[in-house]
């Protein structure tokens, strides 16, 4: 299936990159927000994607596998939450890493299987987008 005009680049990165909406081309977090010092802050990215019908549990399951691989080797600098939508089928992982060259999910076996296969489980394939901090709130943070 080929991606929709618009789509983010061919391959599932979480790394920092942004889309150009002129030119569609991935460009740099340091090209789209100069303002921000990138030496001192987290590098958030979400990717969203809609699976097929018939395969929305399979791809749950493979994400599950990714979070007991996360508990299991608890790298350090990354945080990182996966989401099912209302509708059953789309999801959204949101990561935060403090170095986004260096991703601790891509060194784990289960997310690289997870991500080896998600566009052949995928109606609408995953499209990265950065994200800009305004601030946060936790209660768990006090």
């Amino acid at each position: 299936m080929r991606p929709s005009k618009g789509y983010a680049r061919q391959d599932v990165s979480f790394t920092a990159v942004a889309i150009d909406t002129e030119s569609r081309r991935g460009i740099s977090v340091e090209q789209t927000a100069p303002h921000l010092n990138h030496e001192e802050i987290m590098r958030h990215v979400m990717v969203r994607y809609t699976t097929r019908q018939e395969r929305a549990e399979e791809n749950a399951r493979l994400i599950e596998t990714v979070f007991e691989s996360l508990r299991n080797e608890a790298p350090p600098g990354l945080a990182y939450a996966s989401y099912r939508l209302d509708d059953g089928v789309s999801f959204v992982h949101v990561a935060s890493m403090d170095d986004g060259d260096d991703n601790p999910l891509r060194r784990l076996t289960a997310f690289q299987a997870f991500t080896a296969g998600v566009r052949d489980r995928c109606d609408a394939p995953p499209v990265t987008t950065v994200l800009h901090e305004v601030g946060r709130y936790s209660s768990r943070e006090r």
